[in-house]
């Protein structure tokens, strides 16, 4: 019976893990094929992908219990928002000795709601399938489950473009440099958070980030 139970579990781990990727190679290949619209494809078919992944993990796969205890939880999702808040400190530190440049995205108020869409679909969509996957890998292999899955959702942040592009290059040394360690190491914190206090924690530190460099109050450095 244990046995049976634990093959379920395994199988529909692999199949959250299929869904997530699939979704990022649907975005990242068959997309760019697609004869319609970019603003469509990225505002109106990438948030019904992600829709379709948040319906998945709530509706489809049972649920499961963060390891800490729901009192610890309402603190580590606190602790998460001030450590989002300690890194855009820093960052704001950094553009006064860096200079600040002009934000990409659009400020006005149908700019900031479809950004806000856009990115909370796929920020809330990752969130819940990160927590799933680790929380059904985390409490039997933690360091592994912790590693595979920072990693992978590491990968998953950054345009298939840009992965393939590498090269051994000094443009490439410092991609590493500046977008791939600080994205992992934010990909590791949010992981624990999700392994410790559930999705809400890890929304609750992304989001944060996201918000900065989304909405108004938003510094951009040079570039």
């Amino acid at each position: 019976m244990d046995i049976s139970i634990r093959a379920r579990a395994g199988y529909r781990w692999w199949l959250v893990l299929t869904l997530v990727i699939a979704i990022y190679l649907i975005i990242n290949l068959v997309f760019p094929l697609v004869p319609i619209e970019g603003t469509i494809k990225s505002y109106v078919f990438q948030p019904i992908l992600w829709g379709l992944l948040i319906w998945a993990v709530l509706m489809v796969f049972p649920g499961y219990k963060p390891v800490a205890k729901p009192r610890v939880r309402t603190s580590l999702i606190q602790l998460a928002i001030g450590i989002a808040i300690f890194q855009i400190m820093l960052l704001v530190i950094g553009g006064l000795f860096s200079g600040f440049g002009k934000s990409p995205y659009s400020f006005t108020p149908l700019g900031i709601i479809t950004n806000l869409f856009f990115v909370g679909s796929m920020l809330v969509g990752m969130e819940l399938s990160r927590a799933w996957l680790i929380n059904h890998s985390g409490r039997y292999h933690t360091f592994l489950a912790l590693a595979f899955i920072s990693l992978l959702y590491t990968l998953l942040g950054i345009p298939l473009t840009q992965l393939t592009g590498m090269g051994m290059t000094m443009t490439t040394v410092s991609f590493l440099n500046e977008t791939c360690l600080p994205l992992l190491a934010e990909n590791l914190l949010a992981s624990f958070l999700a392994l410790l206090a559930g999705p809400v924690a890890s929304i609750a530190y992304r989001g944060t980030l996201q918000a900065f460099w989304r909405l108004p109050v938003q510094l951009t450095g040079q570039g």
